[in-house]
């Protein structure tokens, strides 16, 4: 991870991420729209009524955005009656009716205006403070600039051919050798089994379950997992709410020592905003000093090799936040939270962060983040094999662009696992009761 440097101002972390991204946003402006970008915003003032293509980066104005007001004000709320802060926080959406839209770079701000908006969340589904992108339009009588397109910097490809999908939901106890597994193919599998979301409390029993997994994985209830390579671990691991988080150390270290007693098995586990880690993104790492087990410690998200393949993780708290600026019209006519976070949404969210070149668009404006002067754990400048997405509402896949876009059930919800051949694009759902 970069080292954080806190005398900064987050202002650096917004020249980084513009400098970084033009060259390929000025390339996208010449292939789409046949013309040469602006310098800068502040030279709009200087052109005609023609149509031009300038690039910054977006900031949306919404009175649904946290403050340390409106965070007084809910400590207040939940002081006097006695209710959880998250339950107000997390039920906010950031699209009001005074929801507005500006363009900015180092030279200044400008207010947009959109000739069909429909069509620009139409193409692009989802567009979010922070968002570093070029638009095609010009300036109006009012002083904005009047935007008839709107583009990203776009894929940075690889070809990844989608070949042998095969599916098997089975439950435990029932579990059994699937007929995809006792079959021999030429491509030589390599099994990635996720584990998304334990959430352990005093109040449930996922402990438990964790255990059980474990079990089938050193085979002491048959050899279902017997080929199994890896084992990735996203948090979160303890529940929110949970004040004795310390304590449930010990059984982390339960599930990663049951882990390790398969030789073979590389283990990877990645935190969460819960965890015993920062607080901040990208996360760091867990300390490896709490645990008596070694395994792979990985930041948040983070980016891995497995068998030549590179996956491309995070825990989803980033996606989730690109969510709520999701119009509710793109969701259904009865909005609700539980909408947004559905395995669709998640899906097209993650295809537009790749088209962006940045993971985390939505820092430091509404996810929290360190004040980087350079964030290369969020860049995208390599389309990865895989892009993975934990805490979701259920298991799917599908390729987009040479990427295959992977989203895990959340396992303290479901209950649900995932083994998947990263090489076959065989996977097993398998659900704990």
């Amino acid at each position: 991870m970069s080292k954080s440097i806190f005398e900064n101002q987050y202002n650096t972390t917004y020249i980084s991420r513009i400098e970084k991204l033009r060259p390929y946003l000025h390339n996208k402006v010449q292939q789409k729209w046949n013309i040469e970008p602006l310098i800068s915003i502040s030279e709009i003032e200087k052109s005609t009524n023609n149509k031009v293509a300038i690039i910054g980066i977006i900031f949306i104005s919404s009175n649904l955005k946290n403050s340390i007001f409106k965070e007084l004000s809910n400590y207040n709320v939940t002081k006097s009656k006695n209710i959880k802060e998250t339950d107000i926080l997390e039920s906010n959406t950031y699209i009001s009716e005074n929801i507005k839209y500006f363009i900015e770079d180092i030279t200044g701000r400008m207010e947009l205006e959109f000739e069909n908006i429909e069509k620009i969340y139409e193409d692009c589904f989802v567009i979010t403070t922070g968002m570093c992108v070029a638009l095609f339009g010009n300036k109006n009588n009012q002083g904005k600039f009047l935007v008839s397109d709107i583009s990203f910097a776009g894929y940075q490809n690889n070809k990844l051919d989608i070949v042998g999908i095969v599916e098997n939901k089975i439950s435990v106890p029932e579990m059994h050798l699937s007929e995809a597994n006792k079959n021999k193919n030429e491509i030589q599998s390599h099994n990635v089994l996720f584990i998304s979301g334990i959430n352990m409390s005093s109040k449930n029993t996922n402990k438990n379950k964790i255990l059980l997994i474990f079990d089938y994985l050193n085979g002491k209830h048959g050899k279902i997992f017997s080929n199994i390579d890896t084992v990735i671990i996203l948090g979160n691991f303890y529940d929110s709410e949970e004040k004795e988080a310390l304590e449930w150390l010990i059984h982390i270290n339960i599930l990663i020592k049951k882990a390790k007693l398969t030789s073979k098995i590389r283990i990877i586990v990645v935190p969460n905003l819960n965890d015993p880690s920062s607080k901040a993104y990208p996360i760091e790492c867990l300390n490896k000093k709490l645990f008596s087990e070694d395994f792979e410690s990985c930041e948040n998200p983070c980016c891995t090799k497995i068998d030549q393949k590179t996956l491309l993780i995070t825990s989803g708290e980033n996606i989730f936040d690109v969510l709520r600026y999701l119009p509710h019209g793109n969701i259904s006519s009865d909005w609700d939270k539980s909408n947004i976070y559905k395995k669709e949404n998640v899906t097209k969210t993650m295809d537009v962060l790749l088209q962006s070149m940045y993971l985390c668009p939505t820092a430091p404006d509404t996810l929290l983040s360190n004040p980087l002067e350079s964030q290369e754990s969020f860049y995208l400048e390599k389309t990865p094999d895989f892009f993975i997405c934990g805490n979701t509402n259920g298991f799917s896949f599908t390729e987009k662009n040479g990427c295959v876009l992977v989203t895990l059930p959340s396992f303290s919800k479901s209950g649900e696992i995932v083994v998947f051949d990263i090489n076959s694009f065989k996977y097993e759902i398998i659900q704990f009761n």
